[in-house]
């Protein structure tokens, strides 16, 4: 099933919201109130601005859906990718953006990233996780020279990457 959370909530940094089977589904960028988030499943963002602040750790098999047209939503907390994990971001619709605007952690060299969907997926800011980043559908941009990481960068067919901004070595 599918939770959605809609409105502001006041939980505290002391709090851990875990997404353990099914879908939690952010409407508000204050949904998780000041909380971490775990996924062990999907995380699915509706809204059109959405700023998520909170840090956020995606386990083995987990997703993000971002699937709002036209939407310009994005991370600016620090998002975690456990050692070992394989994560989707499915960014769904040709006008959707989204922002990895905090620095993008964690993994190793068995941890994948994958991009899916033909939206864009931003890796606006410098980050530090290991493994393999694969960019499988739509388009992905990278708007600084450690974006993705430290990570091996696979282009599939029908994928594109698009370089922007002046900070590219």
């Amino acid at each position: 099933g599918t939770l959605a959370l809609s409105g502001s909530n006041t939980l505290t940094n002391a709090a851990t919201v875990t997404v353990d089977g099914g879908t939690l589904n952010l409407r508000n960028s204050s949904a998780l109130g000041d909380a971490a988030a775990v996924v062990n499943s999907t995380l699915s963002i509706t809204g059109t601005t959405l700023n998520i602040d909170n840090p956020i750790t995606f386990n083995n098999g987990s997703s993000l859906v971002n699937n709002n047209a036209n939407g310009r939503n994005q991370f600016s907390g620090t998002v975690t990718l456990a050692n070992d994990a394989a994560v989707t971001m499915n960014i769904a619709g040709s006008g959707n953006i989204f922002t990895l605007s905090g620095n993008t952690t964690g993994g190793n060299v068995n941890t994948t990233l994958t991009k899916s969907g033909t939206g864009l997926l931003d890796f606006a800011s410098a980050s530090d996780y290991l493994g393999t980043t694969i960019l499988s559908a739509g388009s992905s941009r990278v708007s600084n020279d450690a974006g993705f990481g430290n990570s091996t960068v696979q282009i599939n067919t029908g994928a594109s990457l698009l370089l922007n901004g002046s900070n590219l070595d």
